[in-house]
């Protein structure tokens, strides 16, 4: 897929992106293609927040 096509894909409502070496027979663009482009879209990825021990008791 296109950069392009990848950015219209995300102004349509697109929340997510696979990330690692192969999907299914495709091959995945690698790590730092993807940092590029959400850099050049102006978005950042969503860190994981880590339940506290209270939280889950």
């Amino acid at each position: 897929m296109s950069r392009e096509l990848q950015a219209l894909c995300f102004m349509a409502g697109a929340n997510s992106m696979f990330i690692g070496g192969k999907l299914l027979t495709t091959s995945n663009p690698d790590k730092d293609t993807d940092a590029a482009l959400m850099a050049d879209l102006g978005m950042k990825p969503m860190t994981m927040k880590t339940a506290s021990a209270e939280a889950v008791a």
